[in-house]
């Protein structure tokens, strides 16, 4: 059931994005983001990918420069 709930997270997702794209209805922008995920798998796995590595270098940046700074004032 959860794994139900989240494909369709996805879907709602990337089909308002579709609909802010081309102004068409829900099912039709649906039904094109649905297509568009699976001719583009590889590619949204690989910029999930970096994507999280990113975001994991970020924070760990900001909270390194945070403890040298907090260490530097005392």
């Amino acid at each position: 059931m959860d794994c139900f709930h989240r494909f369709l997270k996805y879907l709602n997702e990337n089909a308002y994005v579709q609909i802010g794209l081309t102004g068409d209805s829900f099912c039709n922008s649906a039904i094109t983001a649905y297509v568009l995920a699976l001719k583009n798998s590889s590619s949204f796995y690989i910029t999930h990918g970096v994507g999280t590595l990113i975001n994991v270098l970020g924070k760990a940046t900001i909270t390194i420069v945070n403890l040298v700074l907090g260490y530097a004032l005392l």
